[in-house]
This record gives C-alpha cells, structure tokens and sequence, in this order.
C-alpha cells in the first residue's frame, strides 16, 4: 500500500502534531499555512486538513480526503475549484 500524504494547514503545536501523526500512522504529514501551502504541496497530498486557498485546488490529481475547519464550503464548490474526480477515491459520487 502506498504511503498517503497529509497536508496540515490549521495552526499546530506539537502536541497536535503527535496526536495526528499517532493516528495517521504510516501516513507521511506536511505542515504549512494556507499561505505558505504550495500548489505542489497541495498536488502531492491524499488528504488536506484545513481550509487551503481554493484558487489552489486547480482539481488535485491525489486528493481523496478534504477535511475543512469551517463550517461553510462556499469557496470550494465554485467551478475551477476541486471540478475534477479522483477516480481512485473512494469517497467519490461522481458528481455534486
């Protein structure tokens, strides 16, 4: 099994670090800002926890998993952004 990236874009102490690396065990993490998260930091990761600038989620190929940390999903449901379906995820509907 390939190892999944996790993009951590929410502020995080080390504490938080630990506890998320203990239950993502195997998984490889990155941890950024939304500002400093990179378009190649975002096409790298399986999972993005946090809410990363949409004008960068240009339809990441990897993405299975994007866990937001607000409660509104306005910005990310815009065409151009996340548009395209990760065939190989198993939370896609194919469709919103």
């Amino acid at each position: 099994m390939m190892e999944k990236t996790v993009l951590v874009v929410i502020p995080t102490e080390e504490r938080h670090k630990e506890k998320l690396e203990r239950a993502g065990k195997g998984c490889r993490f990155v941890y950024a800002s939304p500002q400093t998260a990179t378009e190649e930091m975002i096409e790298a990761a399986d999972v993005i926890i946090g809410n990363a600038k949409p004008d960068r989620l240009h339809a990441p190929e990897r993405l299975q998993w994007l866990q937001l940390n607000s409660a509104g999903a306005d910005a990310y449901v815009k065409p151009g952004i996340l548009t395209k379906v990760n065939k190989n995820s198993p939370s896609s509907t194919g469709g919103r």
